[in-house]
């Protein structure tokens, strides 16, 4: 019979099989490919999150870069839009003021008919233009019918231009003097320091609520002219034809009024504290209400 291994012999074997994998054990535990491994899952974790950054930063960029392009291509388009109209404003208007020279009445009434199309916020920068070429024409003897237009449309212009107190700082001063201004419409209008209207006829104009601090209408006609709750401080009408003229609740402190013809004229509650009305003709003229004046020696009054 064959005998079984001895004890010995076995725990031998088992010791050197135990030695084996400790050996084992320790190859893998130094290879460096062990760390790998064992980040492995962490690895793979950072990438997608890498990956999905990478990608949302690439979308992002993309969507910046177009919405610049279209910003960029709205500007393009605005500035084309804005040279068209420059262009077409350019045309249309050089015909319109040829037409105004014109020695045909029908096209002089014509052209100033049309002006008024121009009044409006598509061709705001263009309206000191009107007001000039309105003013100069104007100026100049003509038709009735064609000048009593012309005052309509500057009337219209000067509203437009000038609805706020401030914006006369970008304007040049409002030289209207020994113009044709007939039932002129300025009411509401605030041109302070700006407004010059020496000789000219105003008669019958509309002036109320206007802001025409320190306005110049020595010997101008304004008589029937409505200047209601306007400002006048500190201006020069002397000479001016006010007969008629209704001056309710007017501001007209430090005014100067010498030599008017005031006769008929209503100052119903106006502020005329420091006024001049040196020789100035007052008969029939009313100051209900009106706060302090000061009048002339020579004036006459009733």
């Amino acid at each position: 019979a064959t005998s079984s291994p001895q004890p010995s012999v076995l725990q031998e074997e088992k010791l050197i099989q135990q030695l084996r994998q400790l050996e084992i054990s320790n190859e893998n535990a130094s290879s460096p490919w062990r760390y790998v491994i064992s980040l492995a899952p962490t690895l793979a974790a950072t990438a997608a999150v890498l990956t999905f950054g990478v990608g949302w930063s690439t979308q992002r960029a993309q969507t910046r870069r177009q919405k610049d392009s279209d910003r960029a291509q709205q500007d393009a388009d605005r500035a084309q839009q804005e040279a068209e109209s420059i262009r077409e404003f350019d045309t249309r208007f050089a015909e319109v003021v040829a037409n105004l020279g014109s020695d045909s009445v029908s096209l002089q009434a014509s052209a100033a008919a049309i002006l008024p199309v121009y009044l409006n916020d598509r061709y705001a920068e263009f309206t000191t233009h009107i007001i000039r070429v309105t003013t100069a024409n104007l100026r100049l003897p003509g038709n009735e019918v064609v000048r009593n237009l012309l005052v309509e449309v500057l009337g219209t212009a000067l509203r437009f231009r000038y609805p706020n107190v401030g914006d006369e700082k970008t304007a040049v001063n409002i030289d209207l003097a020994d113009v044709y201004l007939r039932a002129l419409d300025i009411t509401g209008v605030k041109i302070p320091e700006k407004f010059v209207a020496d000789r000219a006829d105003l008669s019958l104009c509309r002036m109320d609520d206007s802001n025409l601090w320190k306005a110049h209408m020595c010997n101008a006609s304004l008589s029937g002219a409505s200047l209601r709750n306007v400002d006048l401080h500190q201006g020069r009408l002397d000479g001016a034809d006010l007969s008629h003229a209704v001056l309710h609740g007017c501001k007209a402190s430090s005014v100067s009024l010498r030599e008017v013809d005031g006769r008929y004229a209503t100052f119903q509650g106006a502020k005329l504290m420091s006024a001049h009305f040196d020789n100035a003709d007052l008969r029939g003229a009313r100051f209900d209400r009106s706060e302090e004046r000061r009048v002339g020696k020579e004036c006459r009054s009733r």
